[in-house]
């Protein structure tokens, strides 16, 4: 039998906001998962989107490379197994430009308590960045895209290619669903309250190819 010995920590919690769907999720992981790999990617468990990869190479230091929900560009950032151990609070990764909590890696409780105190959904942040007067309805805008997110958890969406992967764009009157892998097209309208309730009995979005729609994305800027 041992006597004494040091013990490590080696489980961690990661919570980060999908840059797809911009919902913000828990993630239990370990120290272990990187063993043979150095590596570890994680997705969304709505959309399944990877969100973000953790890289190691002595278990001590980590590099995290997270696409940004604001941006839609990948960040990158450094930091420590003492960081991640700390009683005190999470690591706390922003978005340097708009000053967005993107994702917090520590002990369980530390990181559930601290998401709470920073959690903001997704009309905060266009609040925030100016985007309320760009939506016909903003708050309809967000029921649709609460709908829509539903849908995804339930795997309720569903394209002609056969593949799970994506991803949406607000425009000021809908929201624009979209294949990542064959670029199918499914305009979601977004203005009024028929539109909710009639995404609200939607049980599933099939996209036809054969039915998709014209690309309608272009640049929003609120200035």
């Amino acid at each position: 039998m041992v006597q004494g010995g040091v013990h490590m920590a080696t489980e961690f919690t990661v919570a980060f906001r999908c840059p797809q769907c911009g919902k913000i999720e828990f993630r239990k992981s370990s120290l272990f998962e990187f063993s043979g790999r150095k590596s570890l990617r994680i997705s969304c468990p709505g959309c399944n989107h990877e969100a973000l990869v953790i890289h190691t190479k002595d278990y001590k230091n980590f590099m995290m490379t997270i696409h940004c929900v604001i941006c839609n560009i990948p960040h990158i950032y450094y930091f420590t197994r003492r960081e991640i151990r700390s009683k005190e609070a999470p690591v706390i990764l922003c978005c340097s430009d708009y000053d967005l909590e993107l994702c917090f890696i520590g002990e369980k409780g530390i990181v559930e308590s601290t998401v709470d105190k920073y959690e903001r959904d997704l009309e905060a942040f266009i609040d925030e960045l100016g985007y309320d007067d760009y939506f016909v309805n903003s708050e309809i805008m967000m029921e649709c895209l609460d709908r829509l997110h539903d849908l995804a958890e339930m795997k309720g969406i569903s394209c002609d290619c056969g593949e799970e992967d994506f991803g949406v764009t607000l425009l000021s009157d809908c929201i624009e669903l979209r294949c990542q892998y064959c670029k199918n097209i499914h305009i979601i309208p977004a203005e009024n309250r028929r539109d909710v309730e009639r995404l609200s009995s939607a049980i599933d979005i099939h996209m036809d190819k054969k039915k998709s729609e014209q690309w309608r994305t272009y640049y929003m800027d609120p200035k």
